[in-house]
């Protein structure tokens, strides 16, 4: 699976699931070359689906998925005999949380593994989960190079006020502060705005709406203020 550059592959993990899609770079503009998910992990009836570029199903299978580093053992030995899968030259993580220190992306090494650890605290429902996918990738490639992209990353731009208002002196000396997530979705939507008018100026306010919720204002493409702070408690209700 090692040797090439060209070809990313990407992997969403969530508590049950991974979702992963593969891309091919060496083009003007990237191509999605699969994609696909592993869900119902550490619960029975575990299953696999795979996409190719054009949508249409190319796999789907019932699978025993008792956690995620079993979960992406599956994935790896099935691109693994696709011709697709050769020669990808990298992986790169959503990961929910980057805390004060990372905020862009960055290759995953040992001190940010470390930092991500610290920050378990943080985000109990998905940093864990993320960080295991992370080890399960070294285990298997130890030479392939990881990166992570943090939600917390498009919200780095949020003024002062907007990121520590009410909340004690104390308690940011502590790390807490209005951190904001979702932040890959929004940076998604902006991007995709720049191309229907060309700049994504001005205004927006935009709701990323699925199990989990926020909504985001906007200035000029970069974030100002959001409804979610330092946990999912605040903000828009949820699914749970």
């Amino acid at each position: 699976m090692p040797g090439g550059t060209e070809k990313i592959l990407t992997i969403n993990s969530g508590s049950s699931s991974v979702k992963f899609s593969l891309y091919d770079t060496s083009l003007e503009a990237e191509v999605k070359l699969l994609s696909g998910k592993l869900e119902r992990i550490g619960i029975d009836g575990g299953t696999f689906t795979a996409l190719g570029p054009d949508g249409a199903r190319i796999c789907s299978r019932k699978v025993d998925l008792p956690g995620h580093g079993p979960a992406l053992e599956v994935l790896f030995k099935w691109l693994a005999e696709r011709p697709e899968g050769k020669n990808i030259g990298a992986v790169g993580h959503r990961v929910v949380h980057g805390g004060t220190k990372y905020t862009s992306p960055a290759r995953i090494d040992p001190p940010m593994m470390a930092e991500l650890k610290r920050l378990l605290r943080y985000a109990t429902e998905h940093l864990p989960h993320e960080i295991k996918a992370i080890e399960a990738v070294t285990r298997a490639f130890p030479s392939l190079p990881q990166a992570a992209c943090f939600d917390t990353s498009f919200h780095r731009t949020m003024p002062e006020a907007a990121r520590t208002w009410a909340i004690p002196l104390e308690l940011r000396d502590e790390g807490v502060v209005r951190y904001g997530f979702h932040g890959l979705s929004y940076e998604y939507i902006v991007s995709e705005m720049k191309k229907l008018d060309g700049r994504a100026g001005g205004r927006m306010v935009v709701a990323h709406l699925g199990n989990g919720a926020s909504m985001a204002a906007i200035r000029d493409g970069v974030s100002v203020d959001t409804t979610m702070g330092f946990t999912p408690t605040g903000g828009l209700v949820m699914s749970t």
